[in-house]
C-alpha cells in the first residue's frame, strides 16, 4: 500500500512564521529613521533644481535665480526678470505650480556660501567665485564660478 506524502506546510506552521515575522517587524520598525530618506530626497531635489535652473536659463536666454533659505531648509526657483516666460514664475517641471521645496525635518542644509544663486543666459553663475552648499550629512554641492557646473562631493574628513 502506497501512502501519499503531503507536501507543503500545515496551518500551524504558517501561523507560527507569521507571528515571528510580526514580532520582528514590531521590534525593528521603530528603529528605522525615515527622516534620512526624506533628507536625501531633499538633497537630490535641490541638486535637480539647480541643474534645471541652469538648463532653463540657457534654453530661454533669461537669467534664473535659486534662493536657498538654510534656516528653514527651503529653496525657490524663479526667473530674475518679470518679462521672461510665465511672467517671471518658473513652474516645476512636473507640475504647473511654482518651483519650490522644503525639507520636512528642517535639518538638512548646514551652510550656504551664497543664498541667492543666479544662472546667466549662458548657464554660468552671475558670481565669479564658486558657491558651496554644505549638508548636515557631510556632502557638499559645489557650483563652479566660471562655468556654473554643479558637482556633488563628499566631505574630505569622512
Amino acid at each position: 500500500m502506497h501512502h501519499k506524502r503531503n507536501l507543503g506546510f500545515t496551518l500551524i506552521e504558517l501561523v507560527i512564521v507569521l507571528v515571528l515575522l510580526g514580532i520582528l517587524v514590531i521590534t525593528t520598525l521603530p528603529r528605522v529613521d525615515f527622516r534620512i530618506f526624506s533628507d536625501n530626497a531633499f538633497e537630490r531635489e535641490l541638486s535637480s533644481a539647480l541643474q534645471y535652473a541652469r538648463r532653463e536659463a540657457m534654453n530661454t536666454g533669461c537669467p534664473v535665480k535659486v534662493v536657498i533659505k538654510p534656516d528653514i531648509d527651503r529653496f525657490d526657483v524663479k526667473y530674475v526678470d518679470d518679462d521672461c516666460p510665465t511672467n517671471g514664475v518658473l513652474p516645476h517641471p512636473l507640475s504647473n505650480g511654482d518651483y519650490w521645496a522644503q525639507s520636512s525635518s528642517g535639518n538638512v542644509i548646514k551652510s550656504v556660501s551664497e543664498p541667492e544663486i543666479v544662472f546667466t543666459h549662458i548657464g554660468s553663475l552671475d558670481a565669479d567665485s564658486s558657491i558651496e552648499i554644505e549638508f548636515q550629512n557631510g556632502r557638499k554641492l559645489i557650483l563652479q564660478g566660471g562655468t556654473g557646473y554643479i558637482q556633488l562631493s563628499k566631505d574630505e574628513s569622512s
